[in-house]
């Protein structure tokens, strides 16, 4: 299970009928300690405008596509103390689906939407109902075609990671990051394409990755890496006030 989520329920009409969710104001409390969060490849032309796109090495081996959401662990500079994104900047798929993830109905025989039961929106009596009338709702099929459309773009992300890693472009980066209010900080544990390594790609290269779209993803990539300072900046006004 996703550290994300707490109590994991599989949604059955049977057992749920009367099951209806809200969304409360202070939805994104969760994500308030989330400086890193995993990111599609459809989502990096929205994303590099606010994030810096990194890769980060799991405990699996693999690269895996993140966007930078702070620059201390445990602190997203996207999330105020009421709970609440930042209005007017992206906000990434792995936590728009909260407190929903797609998983396999109990006799594991098809995909299902589950929900977090923690999540405090979870209501009997009032928001969006999950069922009616024995079927699920138009609120709950779309829920079910988001996850499921989610579902495929992490499992092509992860191949344009993997291909950037079998090609060698990959490599660790440490991030200096200049502090007004103190030294400067380094952050370590992040990958980033190696210039020289893309610059020097064969003509049979990348004209590959020019077809299957990986450059675009690439130059978004490098040029998130701009946002970093501004991640910086935005760490320093939350110190102030």
């Amino acid at each position: 299970m996703s550290a994300l989520y707490s109590n994991l329920l599989t949604l059955n009409v049977d057992q749920h009928p009367d099951l209806k969710i809200k969304t409360l104001d202070d939805h994104f409390a969760f994500a308030r300690s989330m400086h890193v969060m995993p990111l599609s490849i459809s989502e990096f032309g929205a994303a590099a405008g606010h994030y810096p796109i990194v890769f980060v090495q799991g405990a699996d081996q693999l690269f895996y596509a993140m966007a930078l959401t702070g620059l201390e662990p445990d602190s997203n500079l996207f999330v105020d103390n009421a709970g609440r994104w930042e209005a007017e900047t992206y906000v990434p798929a792995f936590v728009r689906r909260y407190p929903f993830m797609l998983g396999t109905s109990d006799d594991g025989q098809a995909l299902a939407v589950q929900v977090d039961v923690d999540y405090a929106g979870l209501r009997h009596a009032e928001g969006v109902a999950c069922f009616e009338d024995g079927e699920a709702t138009e609120y709950l099929q779309q829920v079910m075609s988001f996850l499921r459309a989610y579902q495929n773009e992490m499992a092509a992300t992860q191949q344009f990671v993997n291909r950037l890693h079998q090609l060698g472009l990959l490599v660790p980066q440490q991030i200096t990051v200049s502090d007004e209010l103190g030294p400067d900080k380094t952050l370590g544990g992040f990958w980033v394409v190696d210039d020289k390594v893309y610059n020097d790609l064969d003509d049979q290269r990348v004209v590959e990755m020019f077809h299957n779209g990986f450059l675009r993803l690439i130059e978004q990539h490098k040029l998130s890496l701009n946002r970093i300072q501004s991640l910086a900046r935005r760490a320093e006004r939350r110190l102030q006030h």
